[in-house]
């Protein structure tokens, strides 16, 4: 306790002298705070000079940048998930990790991952080369480091496992990318060296985008779209990255497709990585003389590429037996259209 006490103490002493976040009067003026300080009003009221901050201005060890009232963003304190403050070491905030490395079936023992201080590594499969380490279980974005957002993520796959677990979902720091939720354009970090923007959906909610000049520099859902003031942006087909929860609304994890009564689970499909909210079929699915029997939508959403709908059978490979979903047209074989998994994905006229 002694140690972590003074790691939260030098952590506070360091922020303090160096950016110049000390309490201001009152009437605290921006003239009273060190360069690159400015004052702020915090959720408790307290009117102090802040570190502002941004995808080119990193907070300290403990630190969270999040937006201000007064228009910009600046450093709070985190609430760490460890007991105490973290102290920096490797294998923390986005540190990589080899989900190989794991020696047991506990995503918790991985050795490129600091786990005395409750980093685990974050994987989307055992092969997955983007793995990295963070920490499960935050409430809120203040759980978080700068560039991550705490979101709602399936279970599995994970990084010990390629079997999906159906509605079991947690919260992952996750790092903000594109459709990360969002305040403003600074909580939103270049991907390979390209801006991104903190856009709105159709459903207000706010979220990560790149930008770009064509639809093939969007993800295979979405769409580079003119938008007043921005340059163009690829923005969702479905107008969000979240949707109602209905049948083929777009969604990030289970806890989308569990809304308005609903309970279907989300789709990622294989190849295209489009996401999607099942519908679960009133009837058992099954194949009668080569023709499939069940109770699903009769088609997608208005907008949608959906040209049919099918029926998981069987269970396959985590996907939930007697599941409807969107079919899109991708490519021909022969004359006859080509049948795949998808609702938003652009049909394909050609292979």
């Amino acid at each position: 306790m002694a140690r972590l006490l003074r790691t939260l103490f030098l952590s506070v002493a360091f922020f303090t002298a160096f950016y110049g976040s000390t309490a201001c009067s009152d009437t605290c003026s921006d003239s009273d705070c060190k360069t690159g300080n400015r004052c702020a009003v915090d959720s408790t009221g307290a009117s102090e000079c802040r570190l502002v901050c941004g995808p080119n201005v990193a907070c300290p060890t403990n630190y969270q940048c999040l937006p201000g009232a007064e228009g910009f963003n600046y450093c709070t304190p985190m609430r760490p998930l460890a007991t105490g403050a973290i102290a920096q070491k490797n294998g923390q905030w986005g540190a990589r990790c080899n989900p190989s490395s794991n020696t047991t079936n506990d995503l918790s023992l991985n050795p490129d991952c600091d786990s005395a201080q409750s980093f685990w590594c974050h994987g989307r499969s055992p092969t997955d080369g983007e793995a990295y380490c963070t920490q499960f279980q935050c409430e809120t974005n203040l759980d978080c480091a700068q560039g991550f957002a705490c979101e709602d993520v399936n279970f599995a796959p994970n990084a010990i496992t390629t079997v999906p677990q159906p509605g079991q979902t947690w919260r992952v720091c996750q790092k903000r990318s594109y459709c990360s939720e969002c305040e403003s354009d600074a909580d939103c970090y270049p991907k390979n060296g390209s801006p991104m923007h903190c856009a709105v959906g159709k459903d207000s909610r706010k979220f990560c985008t790149t930008e770009c000049e064509n639809d093939d520099n969007c993800q295979i859902d979405a769409a580079c779209t003119t938008i007043a003031g921005t340059p163009n942006l690829c923005i969702p087909r479905a107008g969000s990255c979240h949707g109602d929860g209905g049948f083929c609304s777009p969604c990030r994890s289970d806890v989308d497709c569990l809304q308005n009564g609903n309970e279907g689970v989300c789709y990622q499909v294989d190849y295209t990585n489009e996401r999607f909210c099942t519908a679960p079929s009133s009837t058992a699915c099954r194949v009668v003389n080569k023709k499939l029997q069940a109770t699903c939508p009769k088609g997608g959403p208005e907008g949608s590429s959906v040209k049919g709908v099918s029926c998981f059978t069987n269970a396959i490979q985590g996907k939930p037996k007697d599941h409807c979903y969107g079919l899109i047209q991708w490519g021909v074989n022969g004359t006859d259209p080509i049948a795949f998994p998808g609702c938003w994905t652009p049909n394909r006229e050609k292979t």
